[in-house]
């Protein structure tokens, strides 16, 4: 598979996560909101991860991005969502039905197995 190709495939893999999310349901509320963010300012700010591979790490990594006093508001409504138990925990449950029909070796291609881990967000 060449490297286009692997893209590609991941973009179409992509495209089935969100279509397969209900309408009116969390995930699909959170990503239109992050889809709607100018990614200017989001580009500056993101860097590689240095380790995903850890709770800890992947915390820090996201926190670099999101923990910044010149968020702009649309940018602080996704922190807040984020932020909010029962988005997420809606979202999980949504996320969760989506991965129990295509299978969790899917849904691992799509988001590599150092992304996950257990005991928290």
């Amino acid at each position: 598979m060449t490297i286009e190709t692997a893209e590609l495939r991941r973009i179409q893999y992509l495209i089935v996560l969100l279509s397969c999310l209900p309408r009116g349901g969390k995930c699909r509320e959170v990503f239109e909101l992050a889809l709607a963010l100018d990614e200017v300012p989001q580009m500056a700010r993101v860097s590689p991860p240095n380790d995903l591979d850890t709770h800890e790490g992947s915390r820090l990594w996201l926190e670099s991005l999101w923990a910044q006093e010149d968020l702009s508001p649309e940018e602080r409504r996704v922190v807040w969502w984020q932020g909010t138990n029962e988005n997420m925990e809606d979202a999980i449950r949504e996320l969760k039905a989506v991965e129990s029909r295509l299978g969790e070796t899917w849904i691992r291609t799509v988001i590599p197995a150092g992304s996950f881990h257990e005991g928290g967000r």
